[in-house]
């Protein structure tokens, strides 16, 4: 639709502009306030369409039509569809205190009703039966900048926004370039109305209706309040989250089902941004959503924090399926006796899908209470399932892990396999499922239910790793073990439930888990009634990140496991292969047999000697694992260290870059921008340097930046004294490597400089401090250090300026000599396993040569002075920093090898001065080009005031 707006400068009241045939343009803008309510209301009917330009700002405000019974309080549209178009880039739509005793207090439509290309769409204050906007055909919002809707009532459904036709219906918000905010919209239920009171912020009534939110930015949806679903409710219809840029927020949302969302599906699909619900709750069930069909589906983070209900203090839904490409987070969410602390299923035939792809699921810290006359006890728990489900699927990829801190449990018999990691067409899934109790507080541990998960049903490990952590307890109907390592930590207990049902444990690859040294209490292996245990195949440890060999405690002197496994009928030692039990076979099939176990990779050496109790009998036998190590240490080479001499290389980077502020060695000839008087100079500064790593060079990287402060004093018209003054901060990382250290830098220069005609001789020194930081962090704990580099640069040089009778282009060859001198203090770190630092010296002597060529452009009282600059720098001699280091826990200690850089360089400068009377801004570019890849560069900006 085309229009001019030069045509439509102001509110024109009841004129209209036929653009085609049942086509009509309004245009509106300034203020249109309610003190006359029967003509406050715009009211259209064309067949086609009806369209309001909106050419700059335009406000409805003050309605007071609580006597009113139409639909509509700001605009009603009988017949057609209904267009809200910014016409400008200041388009602003605002609907404010408009109250209305039918639905629809700003906008309704009989038709579909759209929104698009505003700056601001604002509805603060209204209240209706039903939505500050509503419409019974769809309703779109497309292409605005902010959305927002505050503090809206409904006695009814939908506070902000309600879909009331009587057909399906879609409500869009796409392609928002700003923020879409609904915040304090309250549907209030009204008595003998079972459907009001839906949808605190957005209601759809009809079956299946869609609400999609596609292609925004920040979506924000807080203390929203209604009956089903606080912020959002799609009964008998579907919600969409689908490739929004931004974050998507549910805050303190509350309702009695469905504390944020209560939708029959909901979707969260593509997310850029994080996805929080944190703080929402329910009277009833789902603090956060209530769903029967809920799907999160390759997203950023998801995180469920603090939600609360009765049922399901995160999650109720008939069917759950988590797919993680960032992780997902529940914790601290709570639920009463019905179960969920984080999840509840409910239904005749409830189905879980988890699949930890690219992210890991976490569950910690989910609370199910139990209240009675008396008293309230908690119970922790991550998912309660109620019947026996239909399916369930859980798929850790590789590195990727499903944590259970708090248990699952699934009390009713079903005679349905749960096969963890079961492969997928030709898909394998190699990650790891996690049942743990590690972070349960020593009160928390009194309770065996707070460690205790119960999967009523056949259970089987394809591949990967299912592992059991911080004495935590898995009770299964049975268990096949087709592939990958059944990995039992101290304390845990892997059991078969008692039951009608026949059970058995068929172990065929079990592993000796290494998470928890300190404890000595004995893993079990344990079947009920007339369960068998059938063992095979080699027994391993279980030490995926080597930690258990850093510990210098346990590592370094013999050290025992052992696995405990009972039976009330028989266990089975087999010395074929095993059989399979079921359809599925086993991956690999091993007889029993014991081996040693040789450790060759970092830390401590040593060897595994697997062996049996000689106390066994038929019904219970120990299988123990002893270390026995040789003395032998190896260094993990990221444990090197190699980052603390590498600072030195940092500290004459910044160093460098804060003298070259200062003057420049060619700058011959005073009489070009002559100095009468003092000066004073500020400056902001930057240097990196970066160098490849090679075979023989340790690559690294360093950056810098800062300011500095200074002087010039003349003494005489050839002869200047100078001195600065220079703070810069600083952060060095080694390349290939995670160990980084940040650095605060003080540094103090003098400069003497005298010039005759043509030939200047200078001179420098320069001395520094820089403060150093390092953090080393493992998978362990955190270790860290700090440290000084400090030393001087001093410098000798001689210039020429060539021809001698020319004032406007210099050639200038030069030459310094250049000595610099850094040292680093030693130290101790402190925190997990620290090391001793001896300290490192740097030293070179060098030789800049090269020439400059000068462009002067010289005024009364402006004059301008360019200088470029090419040096060959060749190092005459250098000492390279190199350390000594060692462990304290254990006395290891290592030479760290020398850090090197090229001895040869060409250098290149740019300097600019304009100066006007007594003030001059300058600018000045360096770049250093070594041999063997390393390359450094710094830059500076300032002003000088001459006085």
């Amino acid at each position: 639709m085309k229009f001019s707006l030069f045509l439509f400068p102001f509110l024109l009241s009841g004129t209209s502009y036929l653009l085609a045939e049942d086509e009509l343009l309004i245009p509106l803008t300034r203020k249109h306030s309610g003190e006359n309510p029967q003509v406050f209301t715009f009211v259209s009917s064309s067949k086609n369409k009806t369209t309001y330009a909106i050419l700059n700002s335009f406000t409805l405000c003050d309605f007071p039509g609580s006597q009113i019974l139409k639909p509509g309080g700001g605009f009603r549209n009988l017949c057609g569809d209904l267009f809200f178009l910014g016409a400008t880039p200041f388009s602003s739509l605002s609907f404010k205190n408009l109250h209305l005793s039918a639905i629809g207090s700003g906008v309704f439509s009989e038709a579909s009703a759209s929104f698009e290309n505003l700056r601001t769409l604002l509805f603060t204050n209204t209240s209706s039966y039903g939505g500050a906007v509503s419409a019974k055909g769809d309703i779109t919002f497309k292409k605005n900048h902010s959305i927002e809707f505050l503090n809206n009532r409904s006695l009814g459904s939908g506070g902000a926004i309600l879909l009331s036709g009587p057909r399906q219906q879609t409500l869009t918000f796409q392609e928002q370039q700003g923020g879409i905010v609904f915040t304090q919209n309250t549907a209030i239920s009204v008595a003998g109305n079972s459907d009001s009171g839906n949808g605190g912020a957005i209601c759809s009534t009809h079956p299946g209706s869609k609400v999609l939110f596609q292609g925004n930015r920040e979506i924000l949806f807080q203390q929203n309040s209604g009956t089903l679903g606080g912020a959002i409710n799609v009964d008998l219809g579907s919600l969409k989250f689908l490739n929004n840029l931004c974050s998507v927020s549910f805050l303190d949302n509350h309702a009695q089902s469905g504390g944020a969302i209560h939708a029959t599906t909901c979707c969260f699909l593509s997310q850029k941004g994080p996805i929080t619900f944190e703080g929402n709750r329910s009277e009833k069930s789902g603090g956060a959503i209530c769903s029967q069909n809920l799907l999160f589906e390759d997203n950023d983070r998801v995180l469920f924090n603090s939600n609360s209900s009765p049922t399901g203090g995160a999650i109720s839904a008939l069917t759950c399926s988590l797919i993680a490409k960032g992780n997902i987070t529940f914790m601290n969410n709570t639920s009463k006796t019905s179960g969920g602390g984080a999840i509840y299923l409910s239904g005749t035939a409830p189905s879980l899908f988890l699949h930890a792809k690219e992210g890991d699921i976490i569950f910690s810290h989910n609370i199910m209470t139990t209240d009675t006359k008396n008293s309230s006890t908690q119970q922790r728990n991550a998912i309660y399932i109620k019947n026996a489900p239909a399916s369930q699927e859980f798929l850790a990829s590789k590195g990727q892990r499903i944590l259970f801190y708090d248990p699952i449990l699934s009390t009713t018999l079903s005679t349905k396999s749960l096969v963890f990691n079961k492969p997928k067409d030709t898909t394998t899934y190699t990650g790891s499922i996690v049942f743990s109790g590690a972070n349960l507080s020593e009160e928390e541990k009194k309770n065996n239910a707070n460690k205790t998960s119960i999967l009523n049903q056949p259970l089987g490990l394809y591949d990967g790793t299912l592992s059991l952590e911080g004495e935590a307890t898995l009770i299964v109907m049975n268990f096949s073990q087709y592939g990958g390592v059944l990995a039992l930590g101290p304390g845990t207990l892997l059991s078969t439930k008692s039951s009608d049902q026949p059970g058995f444990l068929q172990i065929s690859r079990l592993g000796f888990n290494l998470e928890n040294t300190s404890s000595t209490l004995p893993a079990k292996i344990r079947t009920t009634g007339d369960a068998k245990i059938l063992l095979s195949g080699n027994p391993e440890i279980y030490d995926p990140h080597g930690l258990f060999y850093e510990n210098h405690e346990k590592a370094s002197s013999q050290y025992t496991l052992s696995i405990i496994i009972s039976s009330g009928k028989e266990i089975t030692l087999l010395d074929a292969p095993l059989p399979p039990l079921h359809s599925l076979a086993p991956k690999t099939s091993q007889p029993l047999n014991f081996s040693d176990c040789e450790y060759s990779g970092y830390g401590y050496q040593g060897c595994w000697k697997f062996s049996w109790s000689e106390k066994d009998t038929k019904k219970q036998k120990t299988l123990m694992a002893s270390w026995i190590p040789t003395g032998e240490y190896i260094l993990d080479p990221q444990r090197k260290g190699i980052l603390v001499p590498t600072t030195l290389w940092s500290t004459f980077s910044g160093l460098h870059a804060a003298r070259n502020a200062l003057l420049d060695s060619y700058h011959n000839n005073s009489s070009v921008l002559p100095i009468k008087y003092l000066s004073i100079f500020a400056s902001p500064i930057s240097s990196i340097m970066e160098q490849d790593s090679s075979s023989s060079l340790q690559g690294f990287s360093v950056k810098y930046g800062g300011h500095s402060l200074g002087f010039r004093l003349p003494y005489s018209p050839n002869t200047m004294f100078c001195g600065e003054f220079s703070q810069l901060y600083g952060q060095t990382s080694l390349k290939n490597s995670q160990d980084k250290s940040a650095s605060k830098m003080l540094m103090g220069m003098v400069a003497f400089v005298k010039s005759w005609e043509a030939l200047s001789l200078s001179s420098s020194f320069s001395y520094a401090e820089d403060s150093q930081f390092m953090k080393t962090s493992s998978l362990l704990k955190l270790s860290q250090g700090s440290w000084r580099n400090q030393g001087w640069v001093g410098s000798l040089g001689i210039a020429y300026a060539y021809p001698r009778g020319v004032r406007y282009v210099k050639i200038t060859p030069f030459a310094h000599l250049e000595s610099t001198f850094l040292k680093q203090t030693p130290f101790i770190e402190t925190g997990y396993d620290p090391r001793y630092f001896a300290s490192s010296e740097l030293y070179t002597l060098s030789l800049p040569a090269g020439f400059a060529l000068e462009l002067r452009f010289l005024g009364k009282k402006t004059s301008a002075l360019i200088q470029a600059s090419l040096a060959y720098i060749k190092d005459l001699y250098r000492n390279n920093p190199s350390s000594k280091a060692t462990l304290i826990l254990n006395q290891y200690g290592w030479d760290i090898p020398e850090v090197a850089i090229g001895e040869e360089a060409m250098t290149m400068k740019i300097h600019t001065v304009v100066k006007h009377k007594a003030i001059s801004t300058y600018i000045g570019i360096t770049s250093t080009q070594r041999e063997n890849g390393n390359i450094s560069g710094d830059a500076h900006i300032g002003l000088t005031l001459g006085f």
